[in-house]
């Protein structure tokens, strides 16, 4: 280098971005390891839909074709909001009715919050009508099931679950948001470090061409 000509700078390496990432990949397992420990106590119990307040929902009172319990939905908004606050990792439960019901959706909250989070099945057998929903332990929740979306639907809800049994490895597969937000984040993570680097280098520069 010759005199006076300033060092070049110097270059942010692989390995940074593959620290990041091997980071990321470990707090997910971690994370992953605590779930399978909180669910593991977790006992599945069958709650039934008498359990719930039904909003836009009414028992109907004519048998309709091989039904045991037929319900249908007096509104476009049925909900089914089971009264006390439950601590779950996953529900699951087998839906029909005469009419499309489209895809039921499951919602919750924590204590003090106004608004749900939603959430929507993992799984469903179009054999069996089975839909899954499983997700991280939820801690004393409010929950919601919303299970048709047209109003006149008669249908019927079965082998409801709370509490949905998984392989320890489950916890540790990320599903596709998750993969996502496993993919973003050591970049972000990445980018911003290189800004602030970036502008400390700058800083520490002008400070030395003061100087001389």
């Amino acid at each position: 280098m010759k005199t006076g000509e300033k060092p070049a700078p110097r270059r942010w390496k692989p390995w940074l971005l593959a620290g990041l990432y091997a980071a990321a990949v470990l707090i997910w397992l971690i994370w992953g390891m605590v779930n399978a420990a909180l669910a593991a106590g977790l006992a599945p119990w069958r709650p039934e839909v008498d359990d719930f307040v039904l909003e836009g929902i009414a028992a109907r009172e004519e048998p309709y074709a091989d039904y045991t319990a037929p319900l249908v939905s007096t509104d476009a908004d049925p909900q089914m909001q089971y009264p006390t606050p439950v601590t779950v990792n996953g529900v699951a439960f087998r839906l029909r009715g005469h009419l499309p019901t489209g895809t039921p959706a499951l919602y919750y909250r924590a204590a003090g919050e106004t608004a749900y989070h939603e959430l929507y099945p993992q799984s469903y057998d179009s054999s069996t009508g089975e839909y899954i929903f499983t997700f991280s332990v939820l801690r004393e929740v409010e929950l919601r099931l919303d299970p048709v979306t047209t109003a006149g639907c008669i249908f019927e809800l079965s082998d409801l679950c709370f509490n949905v049994s998984r392989p320890f490895w489950r916890y540790l597969v990320p599903d596709l948001d998750e993969l996502v937000l496993l993919a973003v984040c050591p970049l972000l993570c990445f980018a911003a470090a290189a800004e602030i680097v970036s502008m400390v280098r700058a800083g520490r520069d002008r400070k030395k061409d003061k100087r001389e």
